[in-house]
């Protein structure tokens, strides 16, 4: 009598005995998604998957615009970083189709413009990670020392493990032709590290990695962009 075997875990021996693959077991796959926007889970692709880890990032902040009067200056604070949340699911947990959502990093602001907010992470509701928050034109154009606080952290999400996105730094202003602006905060989880500062006229510095907040500009008569935050991610790792 003939007997069929799943290749992928048993095998058969020299002696003719079933065996177990150890070495079948565990995390066998991962994907990871960077393109913003939303993307399909279907279960069914995945036969004897037993765990699904899904680690999200927001998108990070942008960093708020300048744009000083002529022989003034303006600094901008820095963007936050976005949320970082993880979760291990259980396989029979899962729907049929689930839904995967990449969040896009926050535009900077441009000329007197606050920066937009990153937009969140998920995986359908189990897991989710907020985006950072963008960074606001708070500071008026003039010569003297002056100085704004930084961006707020975007809040916790969902899953078994969170962390906050860290917040934007607050920016200073020296005199009518220098300062420093705030740099943009890391994502959450450390996938993602904000835009560092800037001491001159210029754009904010965009973030980098996965869900880093835009840095602020800085403007002495001419208009600047803030940085844009770095767009999120959703990673799955595949237990069988």
């Amino acid at each position: 009598m003939g007997v069929c075997v799943d290749g992928t875990f048993f095998e058969v021996d020299g002696d003719g005995l079933l065996t177990f693959k150890r070495e079948s077991v565990g995390l066998r796959q991962m994907f990871v998604f960077t393109v913003p926007g939303i993307h399909d889970f279907e279960k069914a692709l995945y036969p004897g998957l037993q765990k699904l880890r899904v680690r999200c990032v927001g998108g990070g902040g942008g960093g708020a615009g300048a744009l000083a009067s002529s022989g003034e200056c303006i600094t901008r604070a820095g963007a936050s970083g976005g949320a970082y949340s993880e979760s291990l699911i259980d396989a029979g947990l899962l729907s049929a189709f689930e839904s995967i959502v990449v969040g896009s990093g926050g535009a900077g602001g441009v000329g007197n413009d606050s920066g937009n907010d990153g937009a969140l992470s998920a995986f359908s509701a189990y897991v989710v990670a907020p985006g950072g928050r963008g960074s606001v034109t708070t500071m008026a154009s003039g010569t003297g020392l002056a100085s704004v606080s930084g961006t707020n952290s975007p809040g916790l999400g969902t899953g078994n493990i969170t962390a906050n996105g860290a917040p934007g730094l607050g920016a200073i202003r020296l005199n009518s032709t220098s300062g420093m602006t705030g740099a943009g905060g890391n994502a959450g989880g450390g996938l993602g590290q904000g835009g560092p500062p800037r001491t001159s006229a210029s754009d904010g510095t965009a973030g980098t990695g996965y869900g880093g907040g835009g840095g602020g500009a800085v403007s002495s008569g001419a208009s600047q962009t803030g940085g844009r935050g770095s767009d999120g991610v959703v990673i799955l790792e595949f237990f069988f």
